[in-house]
């Protein structure tokens, strides 16, 4: 990961390869976690509290992401940094679900 090398973590890909696939010796410390978190632009709390608001919210914006790739869509306002300005996570929700449901056949 270049970004958590940049950030000054000796963060190897295998052993990024081991967290994603559940086979890591040890957990990662705090200052891996918050590397890992600002790299890819998430709260720590997407990886330590999964049921959390924030972690509600990056998969609400991941599934929103998604949605617009799988239907070609290009409209990113309704994102985090999005032109119409920050959307809260369950009206972002919402759009997602009326894109897919009004997709082009």
């Amino acid at each position: 990961m270049e970004g958590a090398r940049r950030a000054g973590q000796d963060f190897a890909p295998e052993d990024w390869g081991r967290l994603l696939a559940g086979t890591a010796p040890v957990s990662p410390d705090d200052a891996i976690l918050a590397t890992i978190a600002d790299v890819l632009d998430v709260a720590v709390e997407y990886f330590v509290q999964p049921a959390s608001d924030a972690a509600d919210r990056v998969d609400a914006e991941l599934d929103f992401l998604a949605t617009m790739r799988e239907t070609g869509s290009s409209f990113r306002a309704c994102t985090r940094d999005g032109a119409a300005g920050p959307t809260d996570t369950k009206t972002l929700r919402a759009i997602t679900a009326t894109i897919r449901e009004y997709r082009p056949a």
